[in-house]
């Protein structure tokens, strides 16, 4: 399944593909992939993010806190906590995402 202009009010990029979606509490799985170089505006979620690293390399900054991920490796995110994301330069970087709520998308100055 392919996103298509309407889920991006979703807070869903257009690079993967929906894996689930509890209609109960709105969380969310996906498969993501994104160019390499391409880095994620500084952003937070009001639900748990948690996410595993399919191929390439993904740098993460979660408040203090910095993470390199290669395949295979995991982070969790918590909930309002401000998050940096960047594909490493030499290939694109695919990943498994899981949110367990609603999947919204606030700017870091909106916190």
């Amino acid at each position: 399944m392919r996103y298509g202009p309407e889920d991006v009010r979703k807070g869903i990029d257009r690079c993967g593909a929906l894996r689930r979606e509890d209609p109960r509490t709105g969380g969310l799985e996906l498969f993501a992939h994104y160019p390499a170089g391409h880095v994620f505006a500084p952003r937070w979620h009001s639900a748990n993010e948690r996410i595993i690293l399919l191929e390439g390399a993904l740098s993460i900054q979660a408040g203090d806190a910095h993470k390199g991920l290669q395949p295979g490796g995991y982070a969790f995110l918590p909930a309002k906590q401000v998050q940096t994301m960047a594909c490493g330069a030499a290939s694109r970087c695919g990943f498994y995402a899981y949110w367990d709520g609603k999947l919204d998308n606030h700017k870091a100055s909106e916190k």
